[in-house]
């Protein structure tokens, strides 16, 4: 989501906005041989601005910060004069976000059949990745000229992988056994085919291509290939460093719990200002894992008002989206 007060965005735009600079900034420089002109001309041109955004708000000239569209990006003026001490150069920052809407294209790879492959789950707490595929692959070409997806292999700055480890686990996970070796084996064999029928993987060893998975064992069946798991981006809800999360390069997906698979009104309404957002941080859950029994021992009603943390289930009053 947009700081401030900016309308809710979709879950493509939220992750692919982090995606996009992993992307760029892991293969600059390194596919001229295979790409078009004009890709190489578009990133040139991004990189300017925001360098230029950035100079010209260090030297006090503003740029963009001046603008209607800066201050409704942030919320309006109020929210602008907290949120601008976040972030070392703003007006680089909000560049960087209009540059990634107005030119990041996203080709996602046709081969595989569902339900393994282009599907998965929307009405769960792998809700995510899900979402994330579904609203990839319902863009049509109509949607080319104001969507991230294009069906020109050349013209993209990424390539999404459209696997789903849930419905790996779902389909061909056979418990109690514990044995996820058949995970690995997918993920393996679907970059060996698209590695093999397209030139894209082997350009850049895997580093403009990326995953997404909600499951806790995403970072283990990404390790099927090594070079997704050393070089590709892995956006991911379990984003933990103990499990080979890399924050250079990978990115972290918050988890949402769709109870009926429908947009709950409170997610696609406008963000509220900073005024009526008086929690700094929230949790509910389990004593699953070493960090979480720390986390729930050490603020577990220590400041209610500012980070509250309820294990498990939260207070009969309260509302799941709301929080």
């Amino acid at each position: 989501m947009a700081p401030g007060g900016a309308p809710a965005r979709s879950f493509v735009a939220v992750v692919l906005a982090v995606v996009a600079l992993s992307a760029i900034v892991a293969v600059a420089g390194t596919k001229k041989a295979l790409s078009t002109v004009d890709v190489e001309e578009e990133l040139d041109a991004a990189r300017a601005a925001i360098r230029r955004a950035a100079r010209q708000h260090r030297r006090g000239g503003g740029g963009d910060v001046g603008s209607s569209n800066w201050l409704r990006f942030y919320g309006g003026e109020a929210d602008y004069d907290l949120l601008s001490r976040v972030y070392r150069n703003p007006a680089a920052f909000y560049r960087s976000y209009v540059e990634m809407e107005r030119r990041f294209k996203v080709y996602v790879y046709e081969e595989g059949e569902p339900p393994i492959l282009h599907e998965g789950p929307c009405k769960n707490i792998y809700t995510i990745e899900g979402r994330f595929i579904e609203q990839l692959e319902l863009m049509s070409p109509s949607d080319a000229g104001g969507g991230v997806r294009t069906w020109d292999p050349t013209r993209a700055h990424a390539f999404f992988l459209p696997f789903s480890v849930s419905q790996m686990v779902k389909f061909v996970y056979r418990p109690p056994s514990q044995d996820r070796a058949p995970l690995r084996a997918i993920v393996a064999d679907y970059v060996r085919v698209v590695a093999g029928r397209h030139p894209f993987w082997n350009r850049s060893a895997g580093a403009d291509h990326f995953m997404l998975s909600c499951h806790d064992w995403g970072p283990y069946a990404s390790r099927g290939q090594p070079e997704l798991y050393t070089n590709a981006i892995r956006a991911l809800c379990n984003a933990n460093t103990s499990e080979g999360f890399r924050p250079g390069k990978d990115v972290s997906v918050p988890e949402i719990n769709l109870y009926d698979g429908d947009m709950p009104r409170e997610l696609l309404a406008q963000a509220p200002g900073l005024e009526s957002r008086p929690l700094l941080a929230f949790f509910a859950g389990g004593r699953h894992g070493h960090v979480r029994d720390l986390l729930l021992r050490h603020w577990k009603g220590r400041d209610a008002a500012t980070f509250p943390v309820y294990e498990y289930d939260l207070p009969a009053a309260g509302d799941y989206y709301s929080e």
